[in-house]
């Protein structure tokens, strides 16, 4: 499955790489789950067993096997966050977007951006869903809330993290992002430590 994956801030990635005929079991698209304290030692014991030279080659296959089955189990009761910003492929809308994610404590008018390139604000708004499948709206809370993912694992307390996005309180972010993930920006960090 094709993919992208841009990091923002300070990032700690660990991959599971699963074959295709078990990545069916997990979906169609490509997502980001928190780490559980189970699925974490099971991602330990799995990658010790080909440290385990003294385990017969049919014991390692029956144990990779078992660790296998429970990490999908796992990976598939857990929490699945996109933390996905769609981007376009028009050329004047990703510059657009490149200016809005650059500046994003200051939100633009809808006039302001469709004078920009060229276009009414309604046909703006049109663009928009067609190329990135979201409303403006929906695109820059979704914008704002992977930077408040990756500024709450910096340690930002939800209240800068809710100025320097441009919202007038920490209470208007808060529940915008939990709108958007289910949960609060607190909660939501510690689920992704």
């Amino acid at each position: 499955m094709p993919h992208k994956f841009v990091a923002t801030g300070n990032v700690l990635l660990k991959t599971v790489l699963v074959s295709e005929v078990h990545s069916k079991t997990l979906g169609s698209v490509c997502f980001m789950t928190g780490i559980t304290s189970l699925l974490r030692e099971l991602l330990i014991a799995i990658n010790q067993l080909t440290h385990q030279p003294d385990m017969a080659n049919k014991q390692l296959q029956i144990r990779f096997s078992a660790l296998e089955t429970l990490i999908l189990q796992e990976i598939k009761s857990g929490g699945k966050n996109s933390l996905e910003l769609p981007w376009p492929s028009d050329e004047r809308m990703q510059s657009l977007c490149e200016e809005l994610l650059n500046h994003q404590g200051y939100l633009p008018t809808l006039d302001s951006l469709a004078d920009k390139i060229s276009v009414s604000n309604r046909t703006l708004m049109r663009l928009f869903v067609k190329e990135t499948g979201l409303t403006f709206r929906n695109w820059i809370q979704q914008m704002h809330v992977i930077r408040a993912a990756s500024l709450l694992a910096e340690g930002y307390s939800v209240i800068k993290i809710a100025h320097r996005l441009g919202y007038a309180s920490a209470e208007s972010f808060g529940n915008m992002f939990k709108r958007k993930t289910g949960f609060s920006p607190g909660k939501f960090n510690i689920m992704m430590s």
